[in-house]
């Protein structure tokens, strides 16, 4: 757990709940956790197995063996149907007791403010009273009050359908579900749990097992075998009648004949298959919570994946740093360290890949000003004192920087030479770097700077990082088209750097 001074500046109503409190809230209130489906008792969970119409069916075969005194057949049908059902039973909860193990270990914390100091906790340890730091890229953790913040949105569609980003100025509240899209601030945690909207409307929403594609195909070969198994029985009943035959005769030939065409083995074959493919599957990390599910998933014919992690080292570093032409630049270099060491907004592995690449000198520089990033603007953008001149160093998506340069370093406008720098670009991307562009204005004193200011800048030149593909993804990905599934990369950088990333160079 990481703790950071809250500053000199903080007061006792801005000192956040003590510990104690913190622990009485939390025995009041209860964790901070979502309103979650029922989860039925295991003796009515394995009961449940039994409602699959093949299940029933075969069931209604071995009474019928049992009524007509062929005990072999009995204890054969009602073997098998005890042996399919214990195993998928068996798998199916050691999958949700992996699955509930694998959540603990992946907790979302939040930076609180606990005892006059900033703490990472996780989100169910949150109670109301609390006091959050929120920040662009994080989620709203709960239902509170922005008490204080600075260019401050949200997205808030989850909750509205509202695909537009909402200010939240101080006193404006703020919702779980929500995410923070620009700026920084503090909230003060009003509800928590299944006293927040959120919660509210996760609860509407929850409900049992949604049954998968293949259970419904089980099911309707189930009424399908239903249906031909009466019709013959009732077909060869009345044949017999009609030649004659007795009437108790005549019935218990055909009720044999109805346990004869039920297919007993079905449901052992097919708890077995899924069983082999599970344990497949759990070689290589993958959790089956419902055995059914695999059928869909061979059925699948579009796969959408993330990059970064997934397809990518996730290992991000600074590899080049050039001026609009592809030279080295020093000058690059420089600014887009005081950027990234001075900005606070919004922690992303690019900042830290800058700060680890190489230290430098910033003596002279001090910062006065932030503006922080927000995925509208997608860019970030700090002011820094240099003797008696303010310096905006602006930095973000190359699209975005260029946009709002009107210069090239040496004067010239950026005009003449934008053709050069976007070839630059075009060329860094193809080689399957993330590119961020770098531009620097001298800006007039004043006690504090908004993003109208972000105009008619210099264009200094590129940060080119480099997250490797990993060896395995482009085969992996020659194998699913192989397959005929079609893959969809969904991520934020642009169709040049995924598509290098895709080939796997």
């Amino acid at each position: 757990m990481n703790t950071t001074a809250a500053g000199p500046r903080t007061s006792r109503v801005k000192a956040g709940l003590t510990s104690r409190e913190a622990a009485k809230r939390l025995a009041q209130y209860g964790p901070n956790t979502l309103a979650e489906a029922k989860r039925r008792p295991v003796v009515l969970a394995f009961l449940s197995r039994f409602t699959n119409p093949l299940v029933i069916i075969l069931m209604l075969a071995a009474t019928l063996a049992a009524f007509l005194g062929d005990r072999v057949s009995f204890i054969i049908i009602t073997a098998i149907v005890l042996a399919s059902t214990v195993l998928d039973f068996i798998n199916t909860y050691r999958s949700e007791r992996a699955a509930e193990a694998l959540k603990e270990r992946v907790r979302v914390e939040a930076e609180v403010l606990r005892d006059g100091y900033w703490t990472s906790l996780p989100l169910t340890q949150l109670v109301p009273g609390d006091i959050i730091k929120l920040m662009a890229g994080r989620l709203i953790p709960a239902d509170g009050v922005v008490v204080e913040g600075k260019d401050l949105y949200a997205n808030e569609s989850t909750l509205t359908g509202e695909s537009f980003p909402q200010p939240k100025p101080p006193k404006a509240e703020v919702y779980l579900g929500s995410s923070i899209t620009t700026g920084e601030g503090q909230m003060v945690i009003k509800e928590t749990g299944a006293a927040t909207k959120f919660s509210h409307l996760a609860h509407a929403l929850t409900s049992a097992d949604t049954p998968t594609e293949f259970d419904h195909e089980i099911k309707d070969f189930s009424l399908l075998i239903i249906k031909i198994t009466t019709f013959l029985v009732l077909f060869i009943f009345t044949v017999n009648l009609f030649f004659h035959h007795g009437l108790l005769q005549s019935l218990l030939f055909s009720v044999a004949l109805a346990v004869g065409l039920t297919p007993e083995l079905l449901p052992l074959i097919i708890t077995l298959n899924l069983t082999k493919g599970s344990l497949a599957m759990a070689k290589h990390g993958v959790i089956v919570k419902q055995l059914s599910s695999i059928q869909n998933l061979g059925s699948m014919d579009v796969l959408c994946t993330d990059k970064t992690g997934t397809l990518t080292e996730d290992h991000i570093a600074l590899v080049r740093h050039v001026d609009g032409f592809g030279e080295d630049s020093r000058q690059v270099l420089l600014y887009g360290y005081l950027a990234s060491l001075y900005s606070t907004g919004f922690e992303n592995p690019l900042d830290k890949a800058v700060r680890e690449f190489k230290s430098i000198n910033t003596a002279g520089y001090h910062k006065l000003d932030e503006i922080p990033y927000d995925f509208e603007r997608k860019r970030e953008s700090v002011v820094v004192a240099h003797g008696n001149r303010r310096l905006l160093i602006t930095k973000g998506a190359p699209e975005e920087v260029m946009r709002i340069s009107s210069h090239y370093t040496g004067g010239r406008r950026l005009d003449e030479v934008r053709s050069d720098i976007q070839a630059q670009y075009e060329y860094l991307s193809t080689q399957g770097f993330r590119v961020l562009a770098v531009a620097v204005h001298h800006v007039p004193e004043q006690a504090h700077y908004e993003p109208n200011v972000e105009h008619g800048l210099t264009f200094v030149g590129f940060m080119a990082f480099l997250d490797p593909a990993k060896q395995s993804a482009a085969p992996t990905l020659t194998r699913l088209r192989d397959y005929g599934i079609t893959v969809k990369i969904v991520t934020g950088d642009n169709a040049l750097v995924t598509r290098k990333i895709a080939q796997g160079r």
